[in-house]
Order: structure tokens, then sequence, then C-alpha cells
């Protein structure tokens, strides 16, 4: 013998005194006035969630992100093949006289002396990297 247990019985809808709500329950009205106000706590939520997220999170665009990465890794190479260029500066023939050269120069002007001696350019390279003359002139100036 089947059991008719309503709310189990999943197969037909429970109707009582004419609507699907149960007695006693909400109004469309005050159903569809909940609701809208559900959604404009979740859209208020998420606009929240968005503001404090990107002033105070963290959050970032991917073209801030990439722009980061990219200073990142240039300033790693540069880091990296500074020291390279100081050392060819310091085997070249006359090192000890194009050093004093160099710092009778102006801060403005040293990597621009760095790069017309040659020192700054990788071999089979035409122009000098972005940063490094200058990273190489600011070595070169603090040696003694």
């Amino acid at each position: 013998m089947r059991r008719c247990d309503p709310i189990h019985d999943l197969s037909r809808p429970v109707r009582r005194g004419g609507s699907f709500l149960p007695k006693g329950g909400k109004s469309h009205a005050d159903i569809c006035k909940s609701l809208k106000q559900l959604l404009q706590g979740a859209a208020l939520g998420a606009f929240a969630t968005l503001g404090v997220g990107f002033s105070w999170g963290g959050f970032t665009l991917g073209s801030t992100a990439k722009t980061l990465a990219d200073s990142t890794a240039n300033s790693a190479v540069v880091a990296t093949i500074a020291p390279i260029w100081v050392d060819q500066f310091q085997r070249s023939a006359d090192a000890a006289d194009n050093l004093t050269a160099l710092k009778k120069t102006d801060a403005l002007q040293q990597a621009a002396y760095v790069e017309k001696g040659g020192w700054a350019t990788m071999p089979g390279s035409k122009a000098a990297g972005s940063g490094v003359s200058q990273a190489c002139a600011a070595i070169l100036s603090n040696l003694k």
C-alpha cells in the first residue's frame, strides 16, 4: 500500500486553499518586496567588496599587474647585467683614466659617457639596454 505523504511526494504539487503558498504565509507582494531587498543588499555588498578590495585589499587590474611585472623583470635584468658591464669597464686598457673621467663628468651625463665608451653594450648589440647604463655609471661612480 502506498503512503500519501505530501512532504515526500514531490510528484504532484500540494495546494492549500487554492494557492501554492501555505496558509498564513506571505502574500505575493510581500515576497516581491523581500526579493527586491535581497537583490539590493547583494548588489550593495558586491559594490562594497569591490570598493574595499581595490582600495585596501590588494585587488589589481590586469594592466596594472602587467606593468608591475614588466618593471620588476626590467629591474632584475639591470641588477644582473650591470656588474658584468662594470667588470668590462674595469678590464679595459685605460680603465683608471676612464674612471677618473667618469667621476669628473656631471652625474646626469655619466650614463651617456658609459654608453659612448661601449661598456654598457652586449657583444653583438648596437645600443645599451634601457636603465643599464645608469646602473653601470652609478656602480662605477661609487668605486674608489
